[in-house]
């Protein structure tokens, strides 16, 4: 059971009785798709009410994680909550605040939570709509999804309130953002009764022009052009749903039979498969695996032509998927491919693209006396760029060599440099699938949502050493922690890692590791590391991030200009490399570049908008190029966050450039008083101390130095 009980903000001038009477009323819904009301109470005159425990998490939570769903599972939560919906208006109860923080996910189901709460909070409360509307915390619902005539305080908002809210929390799942994006509260509300939200259909494309158009009915401005009832929203829902299931086998059991009655079976197969079926929008993390192809005449391997699309998919889990492989047998076969014959490559890539699939996976066996070896080429659908990888063994080894292509592919459909695969191809594929997640989320500035996955990594194989590399570098970017957790593991398994590795490596840490060097000598070191992998955005970022942190205190004059050759040379090895990209708006504007700075800080938006990066480029767009629709965004979503990296990020920037000291000034403060642990409150003041001092602010810095020296002592003069 949940005990829920009203904050004090809530429960002021509210009359208990008739919160309770209210609550009551919402407690005869019993829907499978409505988390219900048990009971109803006060305790020494605070209301509270209960419900039972559901096992899962919040829409809100998972859209954190995922920013825009699959289509057919927004669908299906979509479907569920109008269900919910009407159920609850055909008994006269309307919910008034849906949002995503009100629906829960448990075992593939959602249910709608908090029915009545709004509507108890305002009926019991004294004072008029003008004051409930604007006393913090207390409104007939939530800004970003307020139906106009909440917003106006009308007292005859009726269920189609709720519909224009499941519009909002529709266009978020479907877009990844409310009508209105992310603004200031006063903003939002204002929105919501004069402006009309982007068109759904121009935001996302690739989704039916029914939903889109049913979605934007929804937000209509009055009532009455809303659909009449959420009876009838769930009517239209299941009706693109049942177009979705039966509309795509329609289509095919027609093309097939025109084909047949042509006679014209295998050659017009592919031409029904090629033509009109492919699918202009993929899935970047879904993954088509053919049959592969066989050479030897050993009747064994032969087995493995359409088996081994078997024996891969059962490898591919977590991020990275396969089509069904029934599904791609089907359409192999339409399209002419047989026992003995292949398909081209452009209809497997038609095939690829059929499924949505963003990679297309073909592989060869090949035998020659006892040996077996499999090949495997991931081919980008949308670029027509591959990556290969191969592994040998005997012919009784299928299953391990199975195993270990599997790992490499991985590692490259996640982004991992070939050249790292030998040191990779000894890693369980759960240990290996734990490092690929940790490195795409720390890659995108998701730096705390990768660290339970480089540990679990290293809780695979204590000795991995490159999952070592990205915890020590991804601690560090976060400001926060053991920083030598990471290192530890990395200087243990050295031996592992080839040259280029291991020189990038001693350029973080040196040589006589945990004797930590010189700054100078680590620049050396980096420099090192350029030579013997000048392809790799990690060399380049070492060196770059030497320079750009330490190359003044080492009498570098030009530091800034060798920084950013260091950090655009990584750039150009790799461009959805985050962490060199984060520092290229800062020296761009420092070097009197500004429409690079510009470019740079758009490039941080697009590798993740919601992330650190992302939101460090909004804050930057915004402030120093004077967008203060962007501005707003970012001090919006940071006041949603108490986040130390970003803090710090937007902190280094102001010093760097001389443009947002309030800013950093106001977040660091919050951080002084309001951070999670002791250790981000000193660090808070550490660079509280830096700006205040950097702008002449001597008392400030006298109160913060005092502060800083009590929690950390003579470390807060570190990086000074």
């Amino acid at each position: 059971m949940v005990f829920k009980v009203l904050a004090p903000e809530l429960s002021a001038d509210l009359s208990v009785e008739r919160f309770k009477r209210e609550i009551l009323f919402a407690a005869q819904l019993q829907h499978p798709h409505i988390v219900p009301v048990l009971s109803a109470g006060d305790m020494n005159g605070v209301p509270y009410y209960t419900m039972p425990f559901v096992e899962g998490e919040s829409l809100r939570e998972r859209l954190n994680r995922q920013h825009v769903l699959p289509l057919d599972d927004a669908l299906h939560i979509l479907r569920e909550v109008a269900d919910a919906l009407a159920h609850a208006h055909l008994h006269g109860v309307v919910h008034r605040d849906i949002k995503p923080d009100n629906i829960l996910l448990s075992a593939g189901h959602a249910l709608v939570t908090d029915f009545g709460l709004a509507k108890a909070l305002f009926e019991s409360r004294s004072g008029s709509v003008a004051d409930t509307l604007t006393r913090p915390g207390t409104t007939l619902g939530t800004a970003a999804y307020m139906a106009p005539e909440q917003v106006n305080g009308e007292e005859d908002a009726d269920h189609r309130a709720d519909l224009y809210s499941f519009g909002c929390l529709a266009y978020e799942l479907l877009s990844g953002a409310p009508p209105f994006g992310y603004v200031p509260v006063n903003w939002i509300l204002m929105a919501h009764t004069r402006e009309a939200p982007p068109p759904l259909a121009s935001k996302c494309p690739e989704i039916p022009r029914r939903l889109a158009d049913l979605v934007m009915r929804c937000l209509e401005k009055t009532p009455e052009r809303r659909p009449r009832t959420a009876r009838q929203l769930l009517g239209e829902l299941d009706a693109i749903l049942q177009h979705r299931r039966t509309g795509r086998s329609t289509v095919v059991r027609r093309r097939w039979w025109l084909v047949a009655s042509a006679g014209l079976v295998v050659a017009a197969g592919i031409s029904w498969y090629v033509a009109g079926s492919a699918s202009e929008t993929v899935d970047p993390d879904l993954i088509a695996v053919l049959p592969f192809r066989v050479s030897g005449a050993d009747p064994l391997l032969h087995s493995l032509r359409e088996g081994m699309v078997d024996l891969v998919s059962a490898k591919f889990t977590g991020s990275a998927r396969v089509v069904d492989a029934r599904s791609i047998f089907v359409a192999w076969h339409r399209a002419g491919g047989t026992d003995t014959s292949d398909v081209d490559e452009h209809t497997a890539m038609q095939i690829a693209r059929h499924f949505r699939a963003a990679q297309l996976l073909l592989g060869t066996v090949s035998g020659a006396g006892r040996t077996v070896t499999l090949t495997g080429a991931l081919r980008d659908v949308r670029r027509g760029s591959t990556r290969q990888a191969t592994v040998q063994g005997p012919q009784d080894s299928v299953p391990v060599l199975v195993d270990r292509l599997v790992a490499q592919l991985l590692a490259l459909h996640a982004g991992e440099d070939a050249r790292n695969l030998a040191s990779l191809g000894d890693k369980s594929i759960a240990t290996l699938r734990e490092y690929i997640q940790a490195q795409a989320l720390s890659r995108r500035g998701r730096f705390e949502d990768a660290v339970p996955h480089y540990r679990a990594a290293i809780a695979g194989d204590s000795s991995f050493a490159l999952a070592g590399m990205g915890l020590g570098l991804t601690v560090g970017w976060l400001d926060a922690g053991d920083w030598n957790e990471g290192w530890r593991v990395a200087w243990r398994g050295r031996d592992k890692l080839s040259a280029g590795d291991r020189a990038v490596l001693e350029a973080w840490v040196g040589t006589s590791y945990p004797r930590w060097p010189a700054k100078s000598r680590l620049r050396q070191l980096a420099e090192r590391a350029v030579e013997i992998a000048p392809h790799r955005a990690e060399a380049w970022y070492a060196l770059g991030d030497n320079l750009y942190h330490f190359g003044a205190l080492q009498g570098l004059d030009d530091a800034p200009l060798r920084s950013l050759n260091a950090f655009s040379r990584a750039f150009a090895s790799d461009s959805s490399y985050g962490y060199a990209a984060e520092h290229l708006p800062d020296l761009y504007l420092r070097l009197g570049d500004s429409a690079n700075a510009r470019r740079a800080a758009e490039h941080l938006l697009a590798l993740d908008s919601t992330s650190r990066y992302g939101t460090f480029g909004l804050w930057f767009a915004g402030t120093v190029f004077r967008d203060a629709r962007r501005h707003a965004r970012a001090m919006a979503a940071l006041e949603r966050i108490i986040s130390t990296s970003v803090s710090t990020d937007i902190a280094q920037s102001a010093l760097v450039t001389g443009v947002g000291y309030e800013d950093a000034e106001y977040l660091l403060a919050r951080l002084v008083t309001g951070g999670a642990t002791e250790d981000e409150r000193s660090r808070a003041r550490h660079w509280l101390f830096q700006l205040a001092s950097a702008r002449g602010r001597l008392s400030l810095a006298a109160r913060v130095f005092d502060g800083a020296m009590v929690l950390r002592g003579p470390a807060i003069f570190a990086g000074l």
